[in-house]
């Protein structure tokens, strides 16, 4: 039964979720991103050195 419940709220939720918002954020932070590291203002590291140091 609460499966059930849990599905059908889940279900709820998402009709609230508006997904061209979200992927739009998205867009617009990688193109902030991108441009801080053409700019120089931040410096990439690479996954693998990243994971390293956690």
């Amino acid at each position: 039964m609460e499966v059930v419940w849990a599905n059908q709220a889940l279900y709820k939720l998402n009709k609230l979720v508006d997904y061209d918002d979200i992927e739009q954020a998205w867009i617009d932070e990688v193109k902030r991103r991108k441009a801080e590291i053409k700019s120089g203002k931040v410096t990439p590291i690479a996954g693998h050195e990243v994971h390293k140091d956690a």
